[in-house]
């Protein structure tokens, strides 16, 4: 099992494509929090705390899953860390809570934070992902045996992941699969993207046939997302 390193409603204050559009054009994802949000390991794995730079304290969780491919996810701009209980590295399962979220201003652990937030992002292959991103993918690859007892093709391929590119106007991609629970409440079942780097990591990443996108129009596009929000509740209501 795989989870996001936080649970309930946060607001994303800067997504990838607002990371990639600084100077240092660094993937990654910005999430609004109180103070002291309790973090969990997103999956099991090695985890590591670290003090200092301008990601201030920060937690690295790197996956010990081999079907993970040494993935790793970093959590930046915290209170506290495993440090606290686990010394200053040791395992952790999916669930354990590393760490609280911090980011105020010239508190410990800020570092170059302008408030109460919690950065985000995971490093696969060398190449840094957004968070939202990595966790997508090291759900794809970890889907829950509990969800498939018995697996046959039709349900091998309604868990595969589908990219669509809308070529009218700005191009924008979307990532369709029911596994998908979005940032927002409109976005259940797929994910989108304007950042060309995003979207052709995509491609490559889950179109493995053909590597390219399933070009549709405007009209189409908004049909694919409303299908995969359908998608998303129908294989929701099967966990229950």
């Amino acid at each position: 099992m795989v989870m996001m390193p936080f649970v309930g409603s946060h607001i994303m204050t800067c997504n990838n494509e607002c990371h990639l559009s600084r100077p240092e054009r660094r993937a990654g994802e910005d999430w609004a929090m109180p103070l002291g949000t309790a973090l969990y390991a997103p999956f099991d794995g090695e985890a590591l705390f670290h003090e200092g730079g301008a990601g201030g304290w920060t937690i690295t969780i790197t996956a010990t899953d081999p079907r993970l491919d040494r993935l790793t996810v970093q959590l930046m701009h915290l209170s506290s860390g495993i440090s606290l209980d686990l010394g200053d590295s040791g395992p952790v399962v999916e669930g354990h809570i590393v760490g609280r979220s911090g980011g105020r201003p010239g508190a410990p652990g800020a570092g170059n934070s302008t408030g109460p937030h919690l950065h985000g992002h995971g490093i696969l292959n060398g190449a840094r992902i957004p968070l939202t991103l990595a966790i997508d993918w090291a759900t794809a690859r970890t889907p829950p045996t509990a969800l498939k007892p018995e697996p046959t093709t039709v349900e091998d391929e309604q868990m595969k992941p589908l990219v669509f590119k809308r070529i009218e106007g700005k191009p924008e991609w979307c990532l369709i699969a029911p596994w998908i629970a979005g940032p927002g409440a409109l976005e259940q079942g797929y994910r989108i993207t304007t950042d060309p780097a995003v979207g052709l990591a995509w491609e490559r990443m889950y179109e493995r046939g053909s590597g390219t996108a399933n070009n549709v129009d405007r009209s189409g596009y908004v049909t694919v997302q409303g299908e995969a929000r359908a998608n998303r509740a129908a294989w929701v209501d099967t966990r229950v």
